[in-house]
Order: structure tokens, then C-alpha cells, then sequence
């Protein structure tokens, strides 16, 4: 597994973890006290696309790899891809689950 793969699988680990990319504050970060409906809807939009560009990368990353290197294939593609897909659900989950008061 590449180091570019292995850094992928962690940063979408850590998302489906539940760590929900809205409760990450830094100690200078305000918490979320209200959001406007069209601004919640907006912010939602953008995850669930990067959450589905993420997955889209990751299979072309996989299949990169099986191309490249073939031993114990397609073990290897399979257990990725049932990795990705259960983090890309998991993070869409959040994503649809987050829900700040309207200001």
C-alpha cells in the first residue's frame, strides 16, 4: 500500500469514526451556535461532494494499484474497496445527520 494510499485510508478512517468534520475546533475556534437553513444546506452540499470525490479517488487509486502490481489481486482491491465504501456511507451519514440550530 502506497503512502499516499495509506494516508487517504486514514484521513477517511477518522471521518467515519464519527469525528464529524463540524466538531473539530481549534482552541481559537468558536463553536457552531446557529447556521442559516441556506447556509447548513450549502455547507452539507459540499461535504457530501467531496465525500463522494474522495470515494471516486479512491477506486481510481485501487484500480491504479491492481494495474501496477497484481499479487494477491483482487484480495487486495476487494478489502479496499469494502474499506472506502464503508467510510464513504459512514461519512455521507454524518454529513446528512449534521444538524446546527437555525439562526
Amino acid at each position: 500500500m502506497t503512502r499516499r494510499m495509506t494516508t487517504i485510508l486514514v484521513v477517511i478512517t477518522f471521518v467515519a469514526a464519527g469525528i464529524s468534520l463540524f466538531d473539530i475546533r481549534s482552541d481559537t475556534a468558536e463553536p457552531i451556535k446557529c447556521v442559516s437553513v441556506e447556509e447548513r444546506e450549502r455547507i452539507r452540499t459540499v461535504v457530501i461532494e467531496g465525500i463522494d470525490k474522495a470515494l471516486k479517488q479512491h477506486v481510481q487509486k485501487l484500480f491504479d494499484i491492481w494495474m501496477k502490481d497484481t499479487s494477491k489481486q483482487p484480495e487486495r482491491a476487494i478489502e479496499g474497496m469494502e474499506i472506502g465504501i464503508s467510510a464513504h456511507v459512514r461519512a455521507r451519514t454524518n454529513a446528512l445527520n449534521w444538524n446546527p440550530p437555525p439562526c
